[in-house]
């Protein structure tokens, strides 16, 4: 009766507990031709599971192609994200997969077959039917990440030597070390209590600014347990956590927070239960008169743990094994996660990959919390050869002046200032696109890197098409020869035959040796020059023609020699 009264006020608890950073999703509708890395094939593998972690990078940071993150904001653990109605792709996708819109497969080709046939990621595509998806974000940026020196290779070693994510993206080092250009520490097992006042001080100021934190272990009790053992950093809690010798472990089977299955931390097929069950502290538990934050959602939790059940039974307390939000429920601080284990890697395979996941979904989520913001502006269409205005804009208060702007295009074509300093707000660039002189219909993207000073990169992809000059010019008199002082009446008609207007239209007309213009022309022309060599120019600038616009030029000229009609 005791484990049955604390889990029902375990349930109740949940309802009360506040779901952080779900971002109000966009739906959008993807045409055929996109290419899907599907995340719900379970059992995971790890290939199947963490290697698309490494594609996305890739895709990201090597190739700037723009990953759609498809998260549903209804449903419920393992269920439907989107569905592809039929042809190649058909079929229903889970687990926060990711998706390549058709505009972008052409530059993401090569990576995507290099990671499904040499790596074994799930990429399916390119899709023959258009389908619609619920896209949390668009996936653009990575977080400067830290591993904690003291037992970083745990995570090294669950996440990033399986994910083939390079080390590159992050860096080893120690609370002292963070400055304001780190997003994210990493923290598995490590001595908190033990730190120096001055780390301490470096530590919380890294999370009062907003640095993200994923810690496990014992590190998560050392860090909120009470002062002056340890150091009472109430993140998650409202006033401490029982320390990690002064409770007992865990066991499975956990219970999983329904809601929490459309945060983007949580996106993993199956469970993870028997991934977290080894080290010093397995579990996280609310100390007497202390609980959860409501900012706070534990999304995995022990209902029958020892502590909880009792004797003493304390209803209402969670046992957390997964929990997270925003450092003292401040959107202004760090996002916090907690994942009880010491290597988060004690189960088999599928179950490991979940857990690695948690902390993969986190480095996503990090880099989109803390990449530059940005707005661009590019003309969808545009002629061969003309010239337009593109233009950037940075959020303010997203990354750390000063930034680096670099414009690029996929097709050719030049920038007036490729490269680009941005001090001061409002923080904007612009510049003028040429586009490049082509012979048939060319698609085209438009690519704008911001670089901030700390180094975290972001990027805007747009698509552009450039066309070909489809203009029809032709000209008669409707004669087939013609006697001296004869009146020839021209006409020539023109029409734009593209789709987009054609821009400062001019028409060049040369009246030959033996013809002399009579300046009764309907529109008149701009000028009319008269040749050295007896020939007469005649130029009409007549401005934008619309597509489908056409128009007729009148012209007469007489004829002062014998001569075939021109």
């Amino acid at each position: 009766m005791m484990r049955m009264r604390a889990a029902l006020a375990s349930v109740i608890l949940l309802m009360l507990i506040n779901l952080s950073v779900v971002s109000a999703t966009t739906t959008v509708t993807f045409q055929p031709g996109a290419y899907i890395i599907d995340m719900g094939s379970f059992p995971y593998t790890y290939a199947t599971g963490l290697k698309p972690y490494g594609l996305v990078y890739d895709l990201i940071i090597n190739k700037q192609v723009p990953v759609s993150w498809a998260i549903s904001p209804t449903k419920s653990k393992d269920g439907i994200d989107f569905t592809v109605p039929s042809g190649t792709g058909a079929g229903s996708y889970r687990g926060g997969s990711f998706i390549i819109p058709v505009e972008f497969a052409g530059d993401a080709l090569t990576t995507l077959n290099y990671w499904k046939n040499t790596k074994l990621v799930k990429v399916v595509g390119p899709t023959t039917a258009a389908f619609t998806a619920p896209i949390y974000e668009n996936l653009t940026s990575f977080p400067n990440a830290v591993l904690d020196e003291q037992n970083g290779d745990k995570i090294e070693a669950a996440f990033y030597d399986y994910s083939e994510v390079p080390m590159s993206s992050y860096r080893i080092g120690s609370p002292e070390d963070l400055t304001e250009c780190d997003d994210l520490y990493a923290m598995p097992h490590a001595d908190p209590q033990d730190w120096a006042l001055s780390t301490q001080n470096i530590f919380k100021n890294f999370i009062n600014n907003g640095g993200d934190l994923w810690a496990a272990c014992h590190a998560v009790s050392a860090m909120e347990a009470d002062t002056p053992d340890y150091l009472a950093l109430y993140y998650l809690s409202q006033s401490g956590l029982i320390p990690w010798g002064d409770h007992d472990d865990a066991d499975p089977p956990y219970s999983y927070n329904a809601s929490s299955a459309i945060h983007p931390i949580m996106q993993f097929i199956g469970k993870l239960d028997n991934s977290l069950s080894d080290g010093s502290e397995q579990v996280y538990i609310p100390d007497t008169g202390s609980n959860w934050r409501g900012s706070t959602t534990v999304a995995v939790w022990d209902p029958d743990q020892d502590d909880i059940v009792g004797p003493p039974a304390r209803p209402g307390i969670l046992a957390a094994k997964v929990a997270y939000g925003y450092a003292e429920g401040n959107s202004s601080m760090g996002f916090i996660v907690y994942e009880g284990s010491h290597t988060i890697a004690s189960g088999n395979i599928s179950e490991d990959v979940c857990a690695a996941r948690v902390y993969g979904n986190f480095v996503l989520l990090s880099g989109i919390m803390h990449r530059p913001n940005l707005t661009a502006n590019v003309p969808p269409k545009m002629l061969s050869g003309s010239s337009g205005p593109v233009d950037v804009s940075i959020e303010m208060g997203t990354g750390t002046p000063p930034y680096t702007v670099k414009w690029s295009s996929s097709c050719g074509g030049s920038f007036a200032n490729p490269t680009q300093i941005v001090s001061s707000p409002p923080y904007t660039a612009s510049t003028t696109f040429t586009a490049p002189t082509v012979t048939a219909v060319t698609p085209c993207i438009i690519r704008v890197t911001v670089t901030d000073a700390c180094g975290r990169r972001n990027f805007v992809a747009l698509p552009v098409t450039i066309y070909p000059v489809m203009m029809t010019l032709t000209k008669t008199d409707f004669k087939q020869a013609v006697q001296k002082e004869e009146l020839l009446p021209y006409r020539i008609y023109y029409n734009n035959t593209g789709p987009i207007t054609a821009e400062s239209v001019i028409v060049t007309d040369l009246l030959p040796l033996g013809v002399t213009y009579i300046p009764t022309a309907y529109p008149a022309p701009s000028s009319v020059p008269y040749n050295g060599n007896g020939t007469t120019t005649l130029i009409w600038t007549l401005g934008d023609v619309p597509a489908g616009g056409s128009r007729l030029l009148r012209l007469n000229a007489t004829v002062n020699l014998t001569a075939t009609s021109p």
